[in-house]
């Protein structure tokens, strides 16, 4: 099966905070795939301002920054990205800071996995 997605047709809905993420940031997903059996998650994400998450797991994901900077705070280092720049989230992950006072955009793979295994 292949799967092609056009990034600029993509609908993004608006993230409000929850348990986990607080800040003035806005931010915006639009999953783009979603495997069969919910494991595997593709999509495209815009942020702008300041939030902070608590600790994470029970996933791994990989961030491309497409478009603007972002730096994030994370297990004691700062990543200053942009456009083109990768980071990977292989939780269990500690406290995070994300900043981005002009905002960015990024393309987003997620694989959820069993934290009881």
């Amino acid at each position: 099966m292949i799967v092609h997605i056009k990034g600029a047709e993509a609908t993004l809905e608006p993230v409000a905070d929850d348990e986990h993420h607080s800040g003035d940031a806005v931010s915006a997903y639009g999953t783009l795939y979603s495997s069969g059996d919910g494991a595997v998650e593709v999509g495209l994400w815009e942020f702008k301002g300041e939030q902070s998450a608590t600790k994470q797991d029970g996933y791994e994901e990989v961030v491309i920054v497409l478009e603007g900077t972002v730096e994030i705070e994370c297990d004691g280092r700062t990543y200053p990205l942009g456009a083109g720049d990768v980071i990977v989230y292989d939780c269990p992950i500690g406290p995070k800071r994300l900043r981005s006072e002009g905002g960015f955009r990024a393309a987003y793979v997620v694989r959820y996995r069993d934290t009881a295994a």
